[in-house]
């Protein structure tokens, strides 16, 4: 299966850290080079993006966000231009499995054309029954990994690793064109009938090594405080001890918080699973 790596080109460090691991397991692998939107003209801006959808949400349509947009949609097209079957499309900060070769082989005997397979995915809810994965019809793709449906594919909101099919792709494009939602707003793809069905790995294939998001959201306190941004930047860029450390760990803790909202316990399933077949 071929791997698709999105990296932006001036960041050395990532790149040499997920294409160490990609060599060492022997995957056939391909940067691609994200765009970057804070060089974008307004033209081109016009061009890709709804801007009424812009103007209402611009927390969310960042330079960082519609780069990223852009970037995924044209290795989409240039995966259906390649004429394959699926591919694995994941970020540059990911931590791989040792069996994701494996994994990689077996998933291409099961997945379907229409599906999105995650290989990692988290939510950003907070409800205790969040992205909750249904033991109906789970799945075992080998030893180490199962492949389940999520209970409510509307609550799935992060995806880092993902498998995807050319049905997928094409319905996507087309929901998303010109451009009205950021990046993994996979309950839009999903209402929109873009995607047929998401399913996922657990336990996850792929971890974040918890670097800082390229990807620079807007929050109301970098509106009161714009130098803030430059100097979260200067502490990555140069990783200075302790600021960079704590920041680190902070993500990681709360990516760790996000994971437990997945995890599905037998009396949560016993609750849920009749539920699972009004999202098939």
């Amino acid at each position: 299966m071929k791997v698709f790596v999105l990296n932006l080109e001036y960041e050395h460090y990532r790149r040499q850290f997920i294409t160490q691991q990609l060599e060492k397991l022997g995957l056939d692998y391909e940067i691609q080079n994200c765009v970057i939107g804070k060089n974008l003209t307004q033209e081109e801006l016009e061009q890709e993006v709804h801007m009424g959808y812009m103007a209402k949400s611009p927390n969310w349509f960042t330079p960082g966000a519609i780069g990223a947009t852009i970037t995924v949609k044209r290795l989409y097209h240039k995966i259906l231009e390649m004429g394959l079957p699926y591919a694995l499309i994941m970020e540059d900060d990911l931590v791989l499995s040792k069996n994701l070769p494996k994994l990689l082989n077996d998933i291409e005997k099961t997945i379907v054309d229409g599906e999105i397979i995650f290989l990692y995915h988290s939510t950003t809810h907070s409800s205790k029954n969040a992205a909750l994965f249904s033991n109906v019809e789970k799945q075992k793709i080998n030893v180490d990994f199962d492949l389940y449906y999520p209970i409510d594919e509307l609550q799935i909101s992060m995806g880092s690793g993902f498998i995807i099919t050319p049905k997928a792709m094409r319905g996507i494009l087309k929901a998303n064109t010109p451009i009205v939602v950021i990046g993994d707003s996979w309950d839009y793809y999903y209402r929109q009938g873009g995607v047929m069905q998401y399913r996922a790995i657990w336990p996850h294939a792929l971890k974040p090594a918890d670097f800082k998001s390229t990807i620079e959201y807007t929050s109301l306190i970098f509106k009161k405080h714009p130098f803030i941004p430059k100097i979260l930047k200067f502490i990555n860029d140069y990783r200075i001890f302790p600021i960079y450390h704590y920041l680190r760990y902070k993500r990681k803790s709360e990516r760790i918080k996000r994971e437990k909202l997945l995890l599905l316990t037998p009396h949560q399933n016993s609750q849920k699973k009749n539920n699972k077949s009004t999202y098939r």
